[in-house]
């Protein structure tokens, strides 16, 4: 099922490919007028409503500069880590589409995002360089923003703020997660270690990391605000408990293995929430005209 929408001078197209339900296995593509040049992907739990609504400039920069911007939703759950092979094999299928379509040059397509998605992102970096994508995709560069890494690591924070009893808006997250590692992972870290760090995009208890070594070929930018005094008045939480722990410790990890194009932005005082309220978990912490200049240096 196709729907066309046209706003802005872009071609807005959602596409279903189960006419029965689009909860997911569906995309969103928002067309350049000029020749593409590249295609930035964002995998997110379900796709805009309004895609012409804009609080940010990324979509509008990509644009501008000839790259299609992808949201795809390959999961009908929150959240969806591509800890199992599912949804990236969907998310292979639907670049492949899309390239085809297009003509898309397939050694510049992009992907990333905040939280849940930029984890999306690295996993299908991985699941692509073990060499299980059907179509031979790579992904050229990958952006993330705050986004949590480690899935033992997770696990233990989750339950730690359970025993603690933490209110302020990480309890409910700490049930969820501690509940959904718990059944995919087969029980816990101390059970199922082995699971955890093949999971994981990265893994601290890991003599290399885990599965850090699979991101070698491929660009890497993080974003992460790790304001501690404010995790810990507003959140009670600790370092544990904050996904600045992943991010620092895989980008060490990376420059340990010499990675030749990891950058790691750490910010202050720039998160803030929708509402315009102090939240260091938040996209505007990145610099997106510093995040597109990135791209189009990875482009030329």
């Amino acid at each position: 099922m196709f729907f066309d929408y046209n706003s802005l001078g872009q071609d807005i197209n959602y596409v279903y490919r189960n006419e029965t339900d689009s909860s997911f296995n569906s995309y969103l593509e928002i067309l350049p007028k000029g020749e593409i040049k590249g295609m930035i992907i964002r995998d997110f739990s379900r796709l805009p409503n309004n895609p012409t609504k804009k609080r940010y400039q990324f979509t509008e920069l990509a644009i501008q500069n000839n790259f299609l911007v992808l949201i795809t939703c390959t999961s009908q759950g929150y959240p969806e880590l591509f800890m199992l092979d599912e949804s990236p094999q969907m998310l292979d299928e639907i670049i492949q589409e899309v390239v085809g379509k297009y003509g898309v040059p397939k050694d510049k397509i992009f992907m990333g995002g905040i939280s849940a998605s930029g984890t999306r992102a690295l996993r299908f970096v991985q699941y692509c360089n073990s060499g299980k994508s059907k179509y031979n995709t790579k992904i050229a560069g990958v952006f993330t923003v705050d986004s949590p890494l480690d899935m033992e690591r997770f696990y233990r924070s989750s339950k730690h703020i359970l025993q603690r009893k933490a209110e302020n808006g990480m309890l409910w997250e700490a049930k969820l997660m501690s509940g959904l590692l718990d059944s995919v992972c087969g029980g816990s870290p101390d059970e199922q270690l082995a699971s955890y760090q093949n999971y994981s995009v990265y893994s601290y208890s890991s003599p290399v990391g885990g599965n850090a070594a699979l991101l070698m070929s491929t660009s890497l930018i993080f974003y992460h605000e790790p304001d501690v005094d404010w995790w810990l008045e507003n959140r009670s939480a600790t370092l544990l408990d904050i996904n600045s722990f992943d991010i620092v410790g895989l980008v060490g990890q990376l420059k340990h293995f010499k990675h030749p194009d990891v950058t790691l932005i750490s910010t202050q005082k720039k998160g803030y929430d929708h509402k315009g309220e102090r939240h260091p978990h938040s996209w505007s912490i990145v610099d997106e005209q510093q995040l597109m200049q990135w791209i189009l240096e990875r482009s030329e």
